[in-house]
Formats: C-alpha cells, sequence, structure tokens
C-alpha cells in the first residue's frame, strides 16, 4: 500500500524533472485530462510501482479509492504543471519536451 508519506516524499518538482530527464524530447509521457496517464501519474505509478494510483487536478491518490486517507494535496507546481496539460483536448499526448515546457513555468 502506498502512503501519504510515500506519496509527499516522491511528488517533487527535483524528482518529477529528473524523471522527465530520463527520456527523449519525443518520448510521450502522458496523455492530457487522463486521472490515470497524466504525467504526474506516470511518473508517481513508475516511482512507487503502483499503477492504483490515481491524480486529479487538486490531489494524488495512493490508491483507486478517493478518500481523505489515501490522498494529499498537490504541491502549487504539480497543480500549475497540470492546468498546463489539461489545456490540450482529452487524451492528448504529452511528450516529454511539452511537459518539460509547461514545468519551467511552473
Amino acid at each position: 500500500m502506498t502512503t501519504k508519506t510515500d506519496l509527499r516524499r516522491t511528488l517533487t518538482k527535483k524528482g518529477f524533472s529528473a524523471w522527465l530527464d530520463g527520456f527523449g524530447n519525443k518520448k510521450i509521457v502522458g496523455k492530457a485530462v487522463e486521472n490515470q496517464a497524466c504525467p504526474i501519474w506516470s511518473y508517481m505509478s513508475s516511482s512507487l510501482n503502483n499503477d492504483e494510483i490515481s491524480v486529479t487536478s487538486s490531489m494524488v491518490f495512493g490508491e483507486n479509492l478517493w478518500t481523505d486517507e489515501t490522498g494529499i494535496l498537490l504541491p502549487k507546481w504539480a497543480r500549475c504543471f497540470i492546468r498546463g496539460t489539461d489545456r490540450a483536448d482529452v487524451g492528448a499526448d504529452v511528450t516529454t519536451k511539452r511537459a518539460r515546457e509547461i514545468l519551467a513555468q511552473c
């Protein structure tokens, strides 16, 4: 089970940026407006080896259950990042290059 402490420790701008740096510019790292496919989800699920994580525009949950017991508020940079990716059409691919551009604005 992924705890709130696990979520907080993993969800850092530095960690997310380093994860993006592991890919070429054209790598698809997620999809826009998708709770379980956005780049933050891809990073968190990969880093924590847990594909049951869910991400909303304001919270990340360690389980598919969206309850206060399993979720934490996203840091400001992550909320900004999600707003940036969610400007695209639902399910649109987010490349590493685009993710870096959005992250730089956050």
